[in-house]
């Protein structure tokens, strides 16, 4: 029901392809290189690739329970996500040694039907920092790009692009790691554009 509804008033992210019928890699890699040869018209495209650790172990319950609110679910909607995620717990054995009952208040639950949709649910209003056209998402990862024929106004946009993910993540309890994060840039060797720089925007 609750997918349906989400489906049904398109509700997540058109270019969210991770566990959803009819999106798979292939679909996005087709979006992704349609983009990228539209690009390629005296233009150049800058990528950037985002890389979100143990994403879905780092979803916060009280953060995540707020966001069915802003995409019109009912309460009782919301109480039933509460419920699924409240009262679980677990334990560390090293050798013959058990830790203490701890309780888990983040993570949604790995292999289960309702854990992917939860994270769809939580990572979707990061479309509010990154351009929603040229933003692919795959469960808790990021692709964004950027077209332009001016090199300084493209890096210029990048790192601003950057900076806004990276103050979304860390506002949403996530975290990037900039060593993973990479960005590529695409061009055609013919077109008249600015000579592209080596190196990744400064991470802040």
């Amino acid at each position: 029901m609750v997918t349906e509804h989400l489906e049904s008033n398109n509700l997540l992210y058109l270019h969210q392809s991770g566990f959803r019928s009819g999106h798979s890699t292939q679909s996005l890699l087709l979006h992704c290189t349609n983009k990228w040869y539209q690009a390629l018209d005296q233009k150049q495209c800058r990528c950037f690739f985002l890389d979100v650790p143990k994403g879905f172990d780092s979803v916060n319950h009280s953060l995540l329970l707020f966001k069915p609110h802003c995409l019109g679910l009912d309460a009782s909607s919301v109480t039933w996500f509460q419920s699924y995620l409240s009262d679980h717990s677990q334990v560390t054995c090293v050798s013959n040694s058990i830790s203490s009952l701890g309780s888990i208040t983040s993570g949604v639950p790995r292999g289960s039907v309702l854990g992917p949709t939860l994270f769809s649910l939580f990572i979707n209003n990061l479309l509010s920092v990154l351009p929603p056209d040229c933003t692919i998402l795959f469960t808790d990862d990021t692709t964004s790009f950027l077209v332009s024929n001016n090199y300084k106004l493209l890096r210029t946009s990048l790192q601003s692009c950057l900076n806004l993910a990276n103050n979304w993540m860390t506002n949403n309890g996530l975290k990037l790691i900039a060593d993973k994060t990479k960005c590529m840039l695409i061009r055609c060797p013919r077109a008249r554009v600015n000579p592209p720089a080596p190196n990744l925007p400064h991470w802040l």
